[in-house]
């Protein structure tokens, strides 16, 4: 199904699979002056095409040519068991692709590998390995909040990017969710309504809460502020482009949602964690079943209490 417009509740957004995290922090780096890019001591420069045609539709993060290096840069959410591997087989790729061998004359651009982990949980990759006693391969890796001395300087930046990434910096010990409503407030206080960048920029803000796993309420507040146009907002765009299937389900659950509020119906909260996190044709049968039925609410009581009644392993 082409979806073209969707009114976006941070509730799909929570719970897509879309490259949302990925599709944030690389437009973040994209940004003139960016400060992450400067963190990351990544200069910049021509930027390459991301696609391989051999890596089964996979794409890596970011690919550039400056200064006659290539820098290749991965953001990682989650700590990925074999990320050293991953990284390994990305080098050996791009070191192989025939447009880079042309633009180096068939001698090599030299490569320069980062990964930047901008999870949560503490950081558990490795990133280098060793052959008789000699390092054989290594990537930079950094965590994200190994850059938390910087928080003030990005926190009284002009641009809202750094806002943003203010709050990513922040050591677990200072994180307090009432700091990302104050950043809220200021994109409304501050920023051009009618300027299109200015909902992009709170889409950064919403969807950095979700990776931060911020207090739902929080997030809920910071959604209102914006309503979502996938075919306006050039960050969802790109999100949904780049995860068309995950799409579906989101429009799919926007219409549950749409008529349990028209009909002022009730939903258990189990129930309703269950659809937001089931495959496409089971919540697609859901919604048939919902708008066929000759009592709503009573479907939703009979399906709420069936759920809760198999328990969490069945």
């Amino acid at each position: 199904m082409n979806v073209s417009y969707i009114k976006m509740k941070v509730a799909e957004l929570r719970s897509s699979r879309a490259p949302k995290y990925d599709v944030m922090f690389k437009m973040v780096f994209s940004l003139d002056g960016s400060s992450l890019r400067q963190m990351l001591s990544i200069p910049r420069g021509l930027a390459l095409s991301e696609e391989f045609s051999d890596l089964d539709g996979l794409r890596i993060d970011s690919l550039t040519m400056a200064g006659g290096n290539l820098y290749h840069l991965e953001f990682q959410a989650k700590n990925h068991p074999e990320m050293l591997s991953r990284m390994y087989q990305y080098a050996l790729k791009i070191r192989s692709r025939q447009d880079l061998i042309e633009i180096s004359d068939g001698a090599g651009v030299p490569l320069q590998q980062f990964v930047l982990y901008v999870g949560s949980p503490n950081m558990a990759m490795k990133n280098e390995f060793f052959r008789d006693g000699k390092l054989a391969y290594r990537f930079k890796l950094d965590n994200i909040r190994w850059f938390h001395e910087r928080r003030l300087t990005l926190e009284n930046s002009l641009f809202p990017e750094d806002w943003v990434l203010s709050l990513l910096v922040a050591k677990p010990e200072h994180h307090d969710d009432k700091d990302w409503l104050r950043i809220a407030k200021r994109m409304n206080d501050e920023l051009d309504q009618a300027d299109p960048s200015t909902a992009e920029f709170r889409t950064i803000l919403l969807i950095a809460s979700i990776l931060r796993d911020v207090n739902w309420n929080v997030q809920e507040e910071i959604a209102a502020m914006i309503e979502v146009d996938a075919s306006g907002n050039r960050l969802l765009k790109q999100v949904f482009e780049q995860g068309m299937e995950a799409a579906y389900p989101l429009f799919l659950l926007g219409e549950i949602r749409d008529v349990i509020r028209r009909d002022s119906l009730e939903i258990e909260g189990a129930l309703m964690d269950h659809i937001e996190t089931t495959e496409v044709d089971e919540i697609k049968a859901f919604l048939d079943a919902l708008n066929d039925a000759t009592d709503r609410q009573d479907f939703l009581n009979d399906r709420g209490y069936s759920y809760k009644s198999k328990g969490p392993e069945d």
